[in-house]
């Protein structure tokens, strides 16, 4: 008899466990998504300047002077863990002010930035946030075209991106260049006049982490089971 209960209340613990190690009685995580729009961006040229009430996000080069970009983003109230991001910017097509202007393709790359925001944004950045916004951890690219201006065009942004989102407490910000924009050429640029419609956002999703009191309230249920059979016998 008291074999019988022992193997009745080891099978209540194992199938506890079972359940518990293959996720049967975890609740699923909820995927949710959010776009936000940037807080602010702009460029800055390869002479440090950057003029804040100037919402143009231009790279490459024109008038002689080289641009990379940027955005910043408020990500203070994102609290799940973040799974997935995509950046989106609008680039111009307007009559003979077009967004892009350069070879058959160029290519927009993107990167950390790890400067002080505040000063980026501000305009006293200088030299050292323009090369700061082109250089460090890549994030992603996407290649370019004139068919694309008028649209928005995306990067799917990469696993170290997604990481120094999750670690940012507030803001987050990028920095965006286009090398393979010639620098002996006068002009080649893309987002160009982008003062006049300027759109940068970013598309997240993010992922719950399972509760882990349904865990323990099923592995309980599963010892009430077995204990409950036992006392019947």
């Amino acid at each position: 008899m008291l074999k019988r209960q022992l193997g009745i209340q080891r099978l209540g613990i194992v199938l506890g466990a079972v359940a518990v190690s293959t996720g049967v009685i975890s609740k699923p995580a909820q995927a949710f998504t959010f776009t936000l729009n940037a807080e602010d961006q702009g460029w800055y040229s390869d002479s440090g300047s950057h003029n804040p009430g100037n919402p143009n996000y231009i790279a490459g080069k024109s008038s002689g002077l080289k641009y990379r970009n940027f955005g910043v983003f408020d990500v203070s109230a994102i609290t799940d863990t973040i799974v997935s991001a995509t950046l989106r910017a609008y680039l111009p097509d307007s009559p003979n002010q077009g967004g892009y202007l350069g070879d058959a393709s160029e290519t927009w790359s993107l990167y950390d930035f790890g400067g002080n925001i505040d000063s980026l944004l501000a305009g006293t950045g200088g030299v050292a946030a323009y090369a700061d916004l082109g250089t460090g951890v890549a994030y992603g690219s996407t290649v370019l075209t004139e068919a694309d201006e008028g649209s928005i065009v995306e990067v799917t942004l990469g696993n170290a991106a997604l990481s120094d989102l999750n670690n940012a407490l507030d803001r987050w910000a990028f920095g965006g260049a286009c090398y393979t924009c010639s620098e002996n050429g006068e002009r080649e640029f893309v987002f160009g006049y982008s003062h006049n419609n300027s759109l940068i956002e970013l598309e997240i999703e993010t992922q719950a982490v399972p509760e882990p009191g349904s865990l323990l309230g099923f592995m309980a249920m599963g010892t009430i089971a077995a204990s409950s059979v036992i006392k019947r016998k």
